[in-house]
């Protein structure tokens, strides 16, 4: 766990950054993807110059068929390169994303169950948020209780860690 920016207790928006993972590796992943697109881009373009040319060769009768069928399979093999390229780095971008752990929704941080530094292993519990909009209240009352209480009183209702 690289940082932690909540703490037991607060109440965070939607979208709000919890936490963040380190990132490094997978930083340097997205910086690898980068570079392969631009050197299959490269290729993709030369292939793509070298079909035209021998096309244009082929036509005049300077190049054989088994030339262009040549150009076009390397003009083929840089597209799909491209394609393979551009997936992973999309892919990259996306594991990169997931490294920052937001708020799902605006909640309450009722458990905090990590710490910076901390080594996580895949499905760690990290938080526990309780969803502040939709809380369910369920309580007892003594009978003596019931009859201070009428019909649409207001009942406050506190919880020892709430920041009230």
């Amino acid at each position: 766990m690289k940082d932690v920016y909540v703490n037991l207790g607060d109440v965070v928006k939607q979208g709000e950054l919890l936490a963040c993972l380190d990132d490094d590796s997978f930083a340097l992943q997205v910086k690898l993807a980068e570079s392969e697109v631009l050197l299959s881009e490269a290729e993709y373009n030369a292939s793509q110059r070298q079909l035209k040319r021998i096309s244009g060769l082929e036509k005049k009768g300077n190049a054989s068929v088994s030339e262009l069928d040549d150009s076009k399979r390397l003009y083929d093999v840089g597209a799909a390169q491209l394609n393979v390229a551009k997936a992973k780095l999309a892919l990259s971008k996306n594991i990169l994303e997931k490294t920052k752990i937001l708020a799902p929704y605006q909640a309450w941080v009722s458990a905090r169950m990590v710490e910076q530094g901390q080594l996580l292993s895949p499905a760690s519990e990290m938080f526990e948020l309780l969803d502040i909009q939709k809380l369910k209240v369920v309580f007892y009352l003594l009978e003596n209780d019931i009859n201070h209480i009428g019909n649409l009183s207001l009942i406050h209702i506190s919880e020892p860690t709430r920041p009230y």
